[in-house]
């Protein structure tokens, strides 16, 4: 339960594109068939950090790692320990290289590498203006298709007239990779006022 907002609000388009896929995804992949898996990334927020000692007193933790849709148990054995255990902390949201272990019924995920995410999420705006009496369905519906094509997290605001309106979070955008002309052909030249 986070009292302000959830750690992951505002930057899971990075963390998006940070990973290989979400952690409901990687539940739901099958094994390899020669039985090793590949090594693949998932991100989230570290929870219910357990430190533990192996019998030989090596250093070990078991967490659960949660992203805004699911959780699944993460082991860091002695060896991953040594190297990336000064990252561990509850609340700290961090990507997670390594193997699904399907042999319970729960899958558990064997950590190989762990690596402090940092958002690249830059606060940036992407203001466009409308003219009011060319706003119709069909140009919401290219609009939302264009701006679905380009995710990121940069916020879209609409300056339609004198009222502004800014687009859900669902929108946002990465400004770069042509999204600029692709606005301007659907909108007009003078569409774009900052990105």
């Amino acid at each position: 339960l986070y009292v302000s907002s959830h750690p992951l609000h505002g930057v899971e388009a990075s963390l998006r594109r940070a990973t290989d896929c979400t952690i409901s995804n990687a539940t739901s992949q099958q094994p390899a068939q020669d039985g090793q898996d590949p090594f693949i990334t998932i991100g989230g927020v570290i929870s219910n950090l357990q430190r533990k000692f192996t019998r030989n007193g090596d250093a070990m933790a078991v967490f659960d790692l949660e992203d805004l849709q699911s959780s699944m148990e993460v082991t860091v054995f002695p060896r991953t320990m040594s190297e990336y255990g000064h990252q561990l902390d509850d609340d700290a949201v961090v990507l997670v290289s390594g193997r699904l272990d399907g042999r319970d019924d729960e899958p558990k995920f064997i950590a190989n590498k762990l690596t402090r995410f940092e958002a690249t999420a830059d606060r940036r705006e992407l203001r466009l203006t409308v003219p009011a009496h060319r706003v119709n369905d069909h140009l919401i519906s290219e609009l939302k298709t264009l701006l679905s094509n380009h995710p990121g997290d940069t916020a879209v605001f609409l300056n339609l007239g004198k009222q502004v309106v800014r687009l859900p979070d669902s929108f946002r955008v990465e400004a770069g990779n042509g999204l600029a002309g692709e606005l301007r052909v659907l909108l007009g030249p003078d569409a774009v006022l900052s990105s």
